[in-house]
């Protein structure tokens, strides 16, 4: 074998067109999938068989597994149907591409994949540049994603073929049967198509370098193998693409698991049914180990997809301490943590907005804040999965009123960050009224937080509330006073500015009220 015959540009070439042309995919699918497309999807995956059937018929037709799988993780990654429907599809996609092994061993047909892709760009790419329409320009945007994603496979193909069209099997001869396996996996993943790894090991069982059992074992290999080109689509993928591609992956791992412990008593059936071609024998086994995987799999694909949504998750860390945890589908225990995680919440929020009060360093980056905002949007996507299942009324209040607490919170923060330039003025001011202006608000805000924080302790004091926002509104008044007596005397500061300031630090004190009373009536709702 000569290792120099791998072309290593066509691969990294590949890659970058593959990767590439997902991505305006993906994007194209997103702005043109309308509520008819999306409701058409789901009806045709809305439960598991249907799921199924929908990937086997749509990858015999297409006839290439790897652009089913692409398309149902560009479809879950745009939010078009769930990692369930998916992995259904993905399940009958392993069937569906036994066809083309089929068409092989009986017609001999072989697809060239550049027919296919180069008008495909050519129709998407013109479309892009000669017509003004919004839709065209999606559809161009679509073409030429499909087209790149498959001229990128075939560029690495390329980049392999000349080294395995000159792979001699006969050197494995003697060596154990996993061996065979291994090298039917490289061989598929090298060349990104199951399709062209299948031909070979027919070619080499036909030419008599392989015999029927070690050609069994090369094509739970090359059907292992596959499974890169999902891989690789969960490159920079958002997390349900993530766990759409490496779902594939885990299915093939079952799959192939099971073929090996079951492999002489799948022959054995083979033989039983009186086929005795060795081509068609080994294509009889590639369809019924797809086969055998689904019957397999699809009673648990309810546990499956739970797992997969539970442990393949993206590099970035979870901001939340409760939700990530729970089980949505379990809706008392979920609003719990939801309770749990929006007391987090306040308490983060009142830390932080307390910081622009006191903090001795220079916060202009406003790092807090908008590590808050990420943390809100993350509690907004866990809690989304709750609605998921059918709600009570009171559920459904019990959330709305979390979700306002949050809200109310951020916006809170928001306020200050909004005037912190004019907190830094006060701060650093030549006038010593402006100072002392600035040094009362600190001691209110002191004061504040401290009674905040003794509210979200006790869970609940309308005459404590009734108190804090009584003196919120008299220390506006007061703030106010000081200003206008300050002007009197001093006119050289913007006063609308200081209005301004005092203005916001009031508004700001009333959404962390606020937030705590929409945080108490979930609780006394619950």
């Amino acid at each position: 074998m000569n290792w120099s015959e791998i072309k290593i540009w066509y691969i990294l070439a590949g890659l970058g067109l593959f990767l590439f042309g997902i991505t305006l995919l993906e994007d194209a699918i997103k702005n043109l999938a309308g509520r008819s497309f999306k409701n058409f999807l789901q009806k045709h995956t809305g439960n598991p068989i249907k799921a199924v059937i929908a990937g086997a018929l749509t990858t015999g037709v297409m006839q290439s597994s790897s652009m089913v799988i692409l398309l149902v993780m560009s479809f879950t990654g745009a939010g078009i149907i769930g990692l369930k429907n998916g992995i259904g599809m993905i399940l009958g996609a392993n069937l569906g591409t036994t066809i083309t092994g089929w068409i092989v061993a009986l017609l001999g047909f072989k697809i060239n994949l550049e027919d296919f892709f180069l008008p495909v760009i050519a129709i998407g790419s013109l479309s892009m540049i000669f017509f003004n329409s919004a839709k065209i320009l999606q559809i161009g945007r679509l073409l030429l994603g499909f087209g790149l994603m498959f001229m990128g496979l075939e560029y690495m193909k390329q980049g392999f073929i000349n080294f395995a069209q000159h792979v001699d099997l006969s050197l494995l001869t003697g060596k154990p049967m996993l061996l065979f396996l291994l090298f039917g996996f490289l061989l598929a993943a090298a060349i990104r198509s199951s399709s062209a790894a299948i031909m070979i090991i027919l070619s080499s069982l036909a030419a008599g370098t392989v015999d029927l059992t070690q050609a069994g074992y090369l094509v739970i290999g090359a059907d292992l193998g596959t499974s890169v080109t999902g891989i690789l689509g969960t490159i920079n993928a958002n997390a349900i693409r993530k766990k759409t591609g490496w779902s594939q992956f885990y299915i093939n791992v079952i799959t192939a698991v099971l073929t090996v412990i079951l492999f002489k008593p799948i022959f054995f059936l083979i033989s039983k049914a009186g086929i005795y071609d060795p081509i068609i024998a080994v294509v009889t086994f590639h369809s019924s180990f797809n086969l055998l995987g689904i019957i397999f799999i699809l009673p648990f694909i309810n546990k499956f997809s739970e797992l997969i949504d539970k442990y393949i998750t993206t590099e970035r860390k979870t901001i939340s301490k409760y939700l990530p945890y729970t089980n949505t589908k379990e809706v008392i225990s979920a609003i719990d943590a939801l309770k749990d995680e929006t007391f987090s919440f306040l308490q983060l929020a009142i830390q932080d907005r307390h910081s622009y009060f006191v903090s001795d360093k220079n916060i202009n980056d406003h790092q807090d804040y908008f590590a808050l905002k990420a943390y809100e949007n993350e509690i907004f996507d866990h809690s989304l999965k709750i609605y998921e299942n059918r709600l009570s009324a009171t559920e459904v209040t019990e959330i709305q009123d979390l979700f306002s607490a949050i809200r109310s919170a951020t916006l809170a923060v928001k306020d200050m960050k909004d005037i912190y330039h004019n907190m830094e003025e006060c701060k650093n001011s030549s006038h010593d009224h402006i100072y002392s202006l600035h040094k009362s608000i600190v001691e209110n805000e002191q004061l504040f937080k401290r009674k905040i924080s003794t509210l979200l302790g006790v869970h609940g004091d309308d005459e404590m509330t009734k108190d804090l926002q009584a003196d919120i509104e008299n220390n506006y008044n007061k703030m106010k006073t000081t200003l206008f007596d300050i002007y009197k005397s001093k006119q050289n500061f913007d006063l609308a500015s200081m209005l301004n300031m005092v203005r916001e630090i009031r508004d700001s004190e009333n959404l962390i009220v606020k937030a705590y009373e929409s945080f108490l009536k979930a609780n006394r709702v619950g």
